[in-house]
């Protein structure tokens, strides 16, 4: 029989008018200030218990130490299952430094939880919590739908890997928020404004300065994105594939083609530089030296690694080139940088590319995912269709005027 009782301060005073009940040492709320009622919640409290007992599941683990059990367990599959691990670790347990805020949209410290508590104390509130405090902080809805994923998945590896206890009335079906994916290419003028804007030699650094008087650093740092660019955009790869790409992997000989290695699909492709790609990593092969690193796109300083996800130059890039006005927002949705490789894939269609076709120069599996990266006016398509029909038409070799008058006439 399971005993209840009503939270009091040093000096006997209730605190709470809810009943309370002991189970495995620890005091849990009943919900209910009639004790008829809250016999029969702890009844079925006690029940509960005793399930999980029977599951196997009858250990508790703090937030922070489950959270650790994740980090440690995606550390072990990818590269990036580790990274959006330790990203959440971050966020949950409070443990965002104060540096790293570049990182949040809205530069405020993230809301997390107390990582002391318990995870099996963990309920829909808290999860509810999270969502609302995550849109306030000014991410998108695909970023809070991937953290109340990964809450679901750390709550399917207590319950079928660890053996920890879980609160089995968490819903998180329920909590995922719509997503107006709008994803946009941009023009052939659009580009011109971005290569313009990024130009290295034309454009004013953050310290006011010109290309002449800009320091070393700034002008490196500069060069580089702007190169990076032009091998977006020529090449349409994804954002990893152009910063890890090796000198060994370039034909510096007769300079044709890249051999780029798909980590997504595990694959190797060999893509043809454009003219002006050429000119580019000719222009990089010439001084390599000075950096002497195996990559065509070094870190800032330790030459021995790629150039790090850091893309903010390319960021900064577009919002000065008028990519991102609000009006263009709000219609066709936000420019970014894997945005380039929208614009890769648009522009190769707009040229007679094919799906089936264009599926190996973007290094995707089925044709489906590349049609996902194809932005054509309907207008457009509408001329495209019209030009290529009508070269394709033979001519009519029968007089249709005089046809049709001698049908009628006779």
């Amino acid at each position: 029989m399971t005993k209840l009782f009503k939270r009091t301060d040093a000096a006997g005073k209730t605190i709470s008018q809810n009943w309370y009940v002991h189970i495995n040492g620890q005091k849990k709320s009943t919900g209910c200030s009639n004790k008829k009622e809250a016999k029969e919640v702890a009844e079925l409290l006690a029940q509960k218990e005793r399930a999980h007992k029977h599951a196997g599941l009858n250990s508790e683990e703090t937030i922070e130490q489950v959270l650790n059990r994740y980090y440690e367990r995606q550390s072990l599959l990818t590269e990036s299952g580790e990274k959006q691990a330790g990203a959440l670790r971050k966020r949950l347990c409070g443990q965002f430094p104060v540096e790293e805020l570049y990182r949040v949209p809205n530069r405020i410290i993230p809301f997390s939880l107390n990582p002391n508590r318990l995870w099996s104390s963990m309920t829909n509130r808290d999860l509810d919590q999270i969502m609302m405090n995550r849109k306030k902080e000014g991410y998108a809805p695909a970023s809070i739908n991937k953290e109340i994923d990964q809450l679901h998945q750390i709550q399917k590896c207590c319950k079928k890997n660890w053996g920890i206890k879980i609160n089995h009335e968490m819903d998180f079906d329920d909590l995922h928020m719509k997503v107006k994916k709008k994803t946009r290419a941009a023009n052939v003028e659009e580009e011109q404004r971005l290569i313009d804007a990024m130009n290295p030699t034309t454009k004013t650094y953050l310290n006011g300065c010109s290309w002449e008087r800009a320091p070393k650093n700034q002008r490196i740092w500069s060069v580089d994105s702007f190169h990076l660019l032009i091998t977006y955009l020529d090449l349409g790869l994804r954002s990893a594939e152009g910063r890890k790409i090796l000198w060994a992997d370039v034909d510096t000989v007769n300079w044709i083609a890249i051999r780029v290695w798909r980590k997504k699909t595990d694959r190797t492709d060999m893509l043809q530089m454009t003219d002006r790609l050429r000119e580019v990593l000719q222009s990089r092969w010439k001084h390599r030296g000075s950096r002497n690193s195996d990559f065509v796109f070094p870190h800032a300083f330790d030459t021995k690694k790629c150039k790090t996800g850091s893309l903010g130059a390319l960021r900064t890039g577009i919002e000065r080139a008028g990519l991102n006005d609000p009006e263009i927002v709000k219609r066709h949705g936000k420019f970014t940088v894997h945005s380039l490789r929208d614009s890769y894939a648009t522009r190769l269609t707009e040229q007679g590319i094919i799906p089936s076709e264009l599926m190996h120069l973007l290094g995707h599996a089925n044709e489906e995912m590349s049609m996902k990266y194809i932005h054509m006016r309907p207008s457009d398509a509408m001329n495209k269709g019209h030009k290529l029909r009508n070269s394709a038409t033979t001519l009519i070799s029968t007089d249709l005027e005089g046809a049709l008058g001698d049908a009628y006439n006779k």
